[in-house]
């Protein structure tokens, strides 16, 4: 049995349409096990930041809420957890009426990130109004879930938005059981793991409706960490990045949204690869097939993201466009918001949230674990920086191998050596956190350097085909000029490229040359 600390609250949330929440009570899962009667509370909350949004900014947030007949204030800080399941401080206290009391901030955490003279700007941001209905779940172990299952609205000046959510937290028990919970009402409802919080939507909405974008984080490991604590560190750091990007895409706010998913999951990939020795085969099969469905559901929204962002503009503003131009745009953008809806229909497919649930459950279960033990095997419970320098210098060696006489590597050579040098990036973000930050920003500067020649190669094997398929397709007048418009856009890029071919080279020594911030095996 799991026993949780005091204070902390563990939990795992699905999102779903309104229209779906009325079959969450009558689902098999929750009927089979649930025990007592239903609660039901109306619960109105007033959200508070500063001007600039200290609180968001510290992930953080402060809300005063009416529970029956009495107003709650609660202060959340950033906790623990990942991979759907979330683990954050919690601080309440009754307060007299609907406003926060700025006394009561000073014995909370937020007074840590929250001085006095930007305590005083404290203003309401949005409000929610919420209709909960709280039901306790009884497993066969003895394992107690609350489930509360939220339908209402958001509310930011006179925009409103609906929200429909299920909530599945541990009190006392294995939390395992919240993914068992999940497969269950996934079988009959088009639910989704969700991570965003009402406060973090509340924001959204308050800024306009358009959901930010998020770059990955380093994953905070320590020397002492056994392999398994940094694998689950680092798993769990790659499933949130992933999580915090859904909502750009979906509502397909920037184009960085389905740009950080692909790394993401490539991410999830590299670290799968970057263990592989240590976990069962199976396992990792299973998983790299599934996340790379994934990045093909979402690689063509990327690739006409950047052919429509950063390929055409320069070339359109540098010549006159006798239709030509604008024909190859309006065709591209057709072929865009196709792609938009592969992915967004890939997001919401259930196959995507069992990925998650799998993956989720596979990390808090530690299913890395069910293999034959031996020398290797073992080596998961030895302290990450016993292999740390070893898994880097193995990616190194790669590189350096692909890469020997970069100047007269072929294209497709060149491609391989690219591949590679993503692989060592994705290590040394993982693992950076176990050495100096002096000696990781000068080794990282050198190989980004490097990447970005790199990828500017594969930009233009990437338009070249994307060109071809429009070229295809095209019919009549569009026809000619879809293939005008491309030849002037090949020769462009080719051009820029081939001035930028010294430039690449260059970067390519000043990496070889930089010293690793590994000890050197």
């Amino acid at each position: 049995m799991t026993l949780l600390k005091d204070g902390e609250e563990v939990e795992l949330k699905l999102a779903l349409a309104p229209e779906d929440a009325p079959r969450v009570a009558r689902s098999a899962i929750i009927r089979k096990h649930v025990q007592g009667k239903a609660r039901v509370r109306q619960l109105r909350a007033i959200y508070y930041d500063t001007p600039d949004h200290t609180l968001r900014a510290q992930d953080a947030a402060l809300r005063v809420r009416k529970e029956g007949r009495q107003w709650v204030q609660c202060v959340k800080t950033a906790g623990k957890g990942g991979g759907g399941l979330s683990s954050r401080r919690e601080v309440e206290n009754i307060v007299p009426r609907a406003a926060f009391d700025l006394s009561l901030l000073a014995e909370s955490d937020l007074s840590t990130i929250l001085p006095a003279e930007l305590a005083a700007t404290l203003g309401p941001v949005f409000e929610t109004d919420i209709r909960r209905t709280s039901r306790t779940l009884l497993l066969e172990d003895g394992t107690k879930v609350d489930i509360d299952m939220d339908n209402g609205d958001l509310i930011a000046g006179e925009t409103r938005e609906a929200v429909s959510e299920v909530e599945l937290e541990i009190h006392e028990g294995d939390p395992v059981h919240v993914f068992r919970i999940a497969r269950g009402l996934l079988e009959t409802i088009p639910v989704r793991l969700s991570t965003l919080s009402k406060a973090a939507r509340g924001y959204t909405l308050a800024d306009g409706g358009k959901a930010p974008w998020t770059k990955a984080g380093i994953p905070s490991l320590n020397a002492n960490m056994s392999v398994e604590e940094a694998l689950s560190v680092i798993i769990h750091a790659c499933m949130d990045h992933l999580l915090a990007n859904e909502a750009c895409v979906l509502g397909r706010a920037h184009i960085e949204g389905v740009h950080q998913m692909r790394v993401a999951t490539r991410r999830l990939r590299s670290a799968l690869s970057l263990f592989k020795k240590l976990l069962p085969e199976e396992q990792v099969i299973r998983f790299n097939g599934e996340l790379k469905w994934l990045i093909n559901e979402m690689g063509p929204a990327r690739d006409w993201d950047v052919f429509l962002d950063e390929t055409l503009p320069p070339v359109a503003e540098g010549l006159e466009d006798d239709g030509a131009m604008e024909a190859l745009t309006r065709a591209a953008e057709t072929r865009r918001t196709s792609a938009y809806d592969r992915s967004e229909a890939a997001i919401r497919s259930k196959r995507y949230t069992e990925l998650l649930l799998d993956l989720g459950e596979w990390v808090q279960v530690r299913g890395w674990q069910d293999q034959p033990l031996s020398p290797t095997a073992a080596q998961l419970f030895a302290p990450v920086s016993n292999i740390a320098a070893g898994l880097l210098h193995k990616r190194y060696r790669k590189v350096r191998k692909l890469g020997k006489g970069f100047e007269t590597l072929s294209t497709e050579a060149r491609h391989e050596v690219r591949i590679a040098m993503k692989k060592l990036r994705y290590a040394t973000e993982f693992l950076s956190s176990l050495y100096p930050k002096s000696e990781v920003v000068p080794y990282v500067a050198a190989l980004k350097n490097m990447q970005d020649g790199l990828g500017m190669m594969n930009d233009i094997s990437v338009m070249r085909e994307l060109l071809g398929g429009l070229a295809t397709g095209a019919r009549g007048n569009d026809a000619r000029n879809v293939a005008m418009a491309s030849g002037a856009v090949i020769g462009w890029h080719e051009h820029i490229f081939r001035s930028h071919e010294k430039d690449m080279i260059t970067a390519w020594s000043a990496f070889a040359k930089a010293k690793p911030f590994w000890p050197q095996l």
